[in-house]
């Protein structure tokens, strides 16, 4: 096995892992801004509340604003979503922040919220895992 396929794999793992934990941990403390359950912010649970569709607003812009998923993963995320629903609701989110006070004030305190996560997922304890995989990886292949 060569080390650039090894490398790759590890990088990708990496890569994989650390977005589950930045969706989990991004969409838990939008939920828990807005005074709601998870898994309605997360599409699983079906509802139209106001509080409930800013919060999968701000969870799809965010994950494309923090992330370089595409937009057909980030709608996998949510429940299956397609990706031009993905679409539709960045648009109506960026729409809302132009003309809507209190919206852009959520979402600008989610996006530090969401900056925070980004650099604290980095050093998740899975992650910290595989750094040493890694290591001992590089070692048996003397890379």
């Amino acid at each position: 096995m060569s080390t650039y396929l090894v490398n790759t794999f590890i990088n990708y793992a990496k890569m994989k892992t650390s977005y589950k934990f930045f969706f989990k941990d991004l969409a838990q403390s939008i939920a828990d801004f807005y005074g709601v359950d998870v898994d309605l912010v997360t599409n699983k649970i079906k509802t139209r509340k106001m509080e409930v569709v800013r919060g999968r607003q701000m969870l799809t812009t965010l994950l494309k604003q923090h992330t370089d998923l595409s937009l057909k993963k980030i709608g996998r995320m949510l429940n299956n979503q397609d990706h031009s629903t993905v679409i539709n609701t960045i648009k109506k989110c960026n729409d809302y922040y132009d003309v809507d006070i209190d919206y852009r004030n959520d979402y600008n305190k989610l996006n530090e919220v969401a900056k925070e996560l980004k650099t604290t997922t980095l050093i998740h304890p899975v992650k910290l895992h595989f750094m040493y995989d890694s290591m001992n990886i590089q070692e048996t292949f003397r890379i």
